[in-house]
């Protein structure tokens, strides 16, 4: 396990999420969104791992959401949660007119749940996730219940996922927000440091004059 803080989750996220091909925009939601989960006890940083290896080098145009007969589906493959979470932010009227919006095959659907909560914080009010053996909760304030059957809510694929106006009781035990020191699987670490790599520009022979990197002496 690599312990780290909630800034480097998030600064790395954005960093290898950029590195795996997202547009700049949408990288920095993806760290955030792997920020706001560690915050609440929940494997983001993992989870962004695996759904950027899942989707490197593929293109937007395949796993963003495209709604057809009401239901949100993505041209070839599953949904990427990031692409798809950032449109349905666009989304808080339809929802509170329909109080139901269809999803159909999500790949790592948890990481839908930051950008719900965005939502509930716009609306000022509660929505709920649910896929097949799990739910989840997020208020205006930030809280977030789950609540799962064999681990589906860690799920790396689900055929169907439904965000709605939250109805009935809370379905679980509130997550502590009180972490700030986060541990993160040392694989998925290490993955994603490989992808921020990406992003580094390599050292010419100008920027080493400018000072940028390193050269032939020893500095001193």
């Amino acid at each position: 396990m690599i312990a780290c803080s909630l800034n480097e989750v998030e600064t790395l996220g954005r960093r290898a999420a950029r590195g795996a091909g997202l547009a700049w925009g949408l990288a920095e939601e993806a760290g955030k969104a792997a920020r706001w989960l560690a915050a609440r006890g929940m494997p983001g940083s993992e989870l962004l791992a695996g759904l950027l290896a899942e989707n490197d080098g593929r293109a937007y145009a395949s796993m963003a959401p495209v709604i057809g007969n009401g239901v949100w589906s993505a041209p070839a493959g599953a949904l990427c949660p990031v692409a798809c979470g950032a449109a349905l932010s666009d989304r808080v009227a339809e929802l509170a007119a329909r109080y139901e919006i269809a999803l159909d095959r999500v790949s790592y659907p948890l990481l839908l749940a930051p950008f719900v909560a965005r939502m509930a914080r716009w609306a000022d009010t509660e929505y709920d996730l649910h896929w097949p053996r799990a739910q989840a909760r997020v208020s205006p304030a930030g809280d977030f219940v789950t609540r799962s059957h064999g681990g589906a809510i860690l799920l790396a694929e689900v055929t169907e996922v439904a965000v709605t106006v939250a109805e009935g009781p809370s379905p679980g035990v509130l997550a502590d927000r009180s972490a700030t020191d986060i541990e993160v699987a040392s694989t998925a670490w290490m993955a994603l440091t490989a992808l921020a790599r990406r992003t580094y520009l390599p050292a010419t022979d100008a920027s080493r004059a400018r000072g940028a990197g390193p050269s032939g002496g020893d500095g001193d």
